[in-house]
């Protein structure tokens, strides 16, 4: 199979590295089965398109969020429509789950910050006074962030209980220094908050211990005044196996950019269109982006390669029904509690793909197409070694490429 160079952008002070490798000694296939294969579709949700998207483990709902201001509400193994609720008068711009409270949280462009009981009722409204595009929990200062027209902004739990026994937030809202303008993500990692906007800002905070009284926790510790050429539209995190962690941040002047937990730049992926969803899968430790293609793109972070051909997540048959039916991914989000990614689409539908533990991460063939593997051993060191045999008496090593887990070149030993 013979493999085309991928774009690559690299900054000047960025080690630059091959996004694709091009040695004629590697063979790959794409399985038929896939690591995450796809498990549920929803052709079409409703009548407006899907602006945000969040999972309710409590009753394994997805949830949609959607332009005209409503919130759908699927069963989780079926597919099937439960409910519809209609609060909100602008578009919803982003729905987030806080598990110990067993709140939801949606907001909007309408300016409220709305919070749901488990029964899909709404029991508080917060008038917030501009226009709020996400949010995310702070549990060890229990603070809702958000992210508005006016920049970063905090809530404070009130200590105060409704009558079903939920928490509250106090209304009065707290601004928090760094952007000068809208707010799109945000991300928290650990006692990092890492912030994204239309002002081209990555903003990199740390919650303090101590702060003055009335004054929220946190202190600006890297600002990138331009990040992107363009606003920032997305972010993510993801996480290393020995531990450390990559933001990745997606842009309307089509870049995806990977940096260190501390905000210095690492790589530069160039893509065909506006970024419009991330999210990192961990157990098979890569990244998926949204970016005009009628699936998503598959990276290794730790290399930056582009490794959608060897770690796919649809079989060819499947592939071609996505691209006809559904058109192009535009949201993506990671769901820890069953392990799958959601993602909706431009046509309005809703696609779920689920990790499957039992298929093989990717799929190599051996040299001569015509020999049998028979036989096989590995070291369990690093750098993996794979020996293979087949009737035609030759072992062949395969060696793991330090690029990424899923390159491997072979060497034929004759006996």
């Amino acid at each position: 199979m013979q493999h085309q160079a991928n774009q690559m952008t690299v900054h000047p002070k960025v080690k630059t590295l091959r996004r694709r490798v091009t040695t004629p000694d590697l063979r790959l296939c794409t399985p038929d089965r896939v690591k995450m294969e796809r498990r549920l579709r929803v052709g079409s949700t409703h009548t407006a398109a899907v602006s945000a998207l969040t999972y309710q483990p409590v009753r394994r709902e997805l949830i949609t969020g959607h332009e005209d201001g409503s919130l759908k509400f699927w069963e989780g193994d079926t597919g099937k429509h439960a409910e519809t609720v209609q609060h909100h008068k602008g578009w919803i711009s982003d729905l987030y789950y806080w598990h110990e409270g067993k709140i939801l949280f949606s907001c909007s462009v309408d300016g409220q910050v709305v919070l749901w009981s488990s029964s899909n009722q709404p029991y508080d409204i917060i008038q917030v006074g501009e226009p709020v595009f996400c949010l995310a929990w702070l549990s060890r200062k229990s603070l809702l962030l958000f992210g508005s027209g006016k920049g970063l902004g905090a809530l404070r739990k009130s200590g105060k209980l409704a009558a079903n026994g939920l928490s509250l937030l106090s209304h009065r809202v707290a601004w928090v220094p760094g952007h000068t303008g809208i707010v799109r993500c945000l991300n928290i990692a650990g006692n990092k908050i890492y912030s994204g906007g239309y002002d081209k800002k990555l903003v990199v905070q740390e919650v303090v211990s101590l702060s003055g009284d009335g004054e929220i926790p946190l202190k600006i510790v890297r600002e990138r005044d331009a990040a992107h050429d363009a606003g920032v539209t997305c972010l993510t995190v993801a996480k290393d196996t020995d531990g450390s962690s990559w933001v990745v941040s997606g842009s309307f002047d089509k870049k995806v950019k990977l940096w260190t937990g501390d905000g210095k730049l690492v790589h530069i992926i160039q893509c065909s269109d506006t970024v419009t969803g991330l999210c990192y899968v961990p157990q098979t430790m890569v990244l998926w982006v949204a970016a005009g293609t009628p699936l998503p793109l598959l990276y290794e972070p730790k290399s930056g390669d582009n490794v959608t051909d060897y770690a796919p997540i649809l079989n060819t048959t499947s592939a071609t029904l996505h691209t006809n039916r559904e058109s192009t991914v535009q949201l993506l989000k990671y769901i820890p509690e069953t392990s799958e990614v959601i993602g909706s689409t431009k046509l309005k539908g809703v696609i779920c793909w689920r990790y499957n533990p039992t298929c093989s991460v990717c799929c190599h063939h051996s040299p001569s197409t015509s020999s049998h593997v028979e036989t096989l051993t590995f070291t369990s060191k690093v750098p993996i070694l794979i020996f293979s045999g087949g009737f035609t008496g030759e072992v062949v090593k395969w060696e793991q490429l330090q690029l990424n887990s899923f390159l491997y070149r072979y060497t034929t030993i004759n006996s």
